[in-house]
């Protein structure tokens, strides 16, 4: 897994950042090259300090990131237009000392996370769960199952069709990159191999349970690198059969990671 990820070849043992990588698949022996690792870790450092900068000069309370999350989640709180979004932010602008770092607009903001890795992608679905507007469906406007249509009916004539049903889906691959990405997490992600002190008949980790030892002899392969992740799959409903008074429903689904110390 950790191999696929950072797409190492077998049998390569050297330091990730030092080495040009090779995705390689059944159409071609040579493989395409891949763009070396550093260059991403160099990029998310370089964002992550620019995010992490003071509002302002001599900001001593706020940085752009925190000022930008808490204003995203008002945003979603308070259901503000993004136009709402982008005027409040021209005030808050104004406002603050020059010079300031506040992004200029909601979509400069999103930018922002994006490149820290913290975006997400909108895939329509259909609303029997049927099947995913993705890959081959991505351009149908019905259920090839059970002909339901993809976008809500309206009698106004509107610019975007609404979907009647949306994935959020939070890519894995680069989250499960950013834990390696600083020292401190990717030792922690190899916590439970390199400093886990086993005490007959004491759990303080899933590494010491007996579903834990028995996946590392079914996949001794797996196993074998510590730095492979171990995901534990979590979901539940709000609202699931919309008997509530909000009109939506919701069923989040979390992965979280096992390798990480208690």
């Amino acid at each position: 897994m950790f191999d696929d990820v950072f797409h190492r070849m077998d049998g390569d043992k050297e330091p990730m950042e030092e080495k040009n990588y090779i995705i390689c698949n059944k159409d071609s022996i040579m493989g395409v090259a891949a763009t070396n690792h550093r260059g991403n870790v160099d990029n998310y450092e370089r964002l992550l300090h620019e995010a992490q900068q003071p509002l302002y000069d001599g900001c001593t309370d706020f940085t752009v990131l925190t000022v930008v999350v808490e204003l995203l989640h008002c945003k979603v709180d308070s259901q503000w237009t993004n136009k709402c979004f982008d005027r409040m932010l021209e005030i808050k602008r104004r406002m603050c000392p020059k010079p300031n770092y506040l992004p200029e607009s909601y979509n400069a903001c999103k930018k922002m996370l994006r490149g820290l890795g913290l975006g997400y992608e909108n895939i329509h679905a259909c609303i029997n769960d049927c099947v995913l507007f993705y890959k081959e469906h991505e351009k149908k406007d019905k259920c090839p199952f059970c002909n339901e249509p993809r976008y809500k009916h309206s009698e106004r004539k509107q610019r975007k069709k609404v979907p009647q049903k949306v994935l959020r889906y939070l890519p894995l691959k680069d989250r499960l990159q950013r834990l390696f990405m600083s020292r401190h997490t990717a030792s922690a992600m190899r916590w439970h191999k390199d400093k886990r002190i086993e005490e007959e008949g004491v759990m303080r980790h899933p590494a010491d349970s007996i579903a834990w030892k028995e996946f590392d002899k079914t996949c001794a392969e797996f196993a074998e690198d510590p730095r492979n992740v171990r995901l534990g799959l979590a979901t539940d409903g709000f609202n699931p059969f919309g008997n509530m008074s909000t009109s939506y429903s919701m069923c989040p689904v979390i992965l979280v990671p096992y390798n990480l110390l208690p």
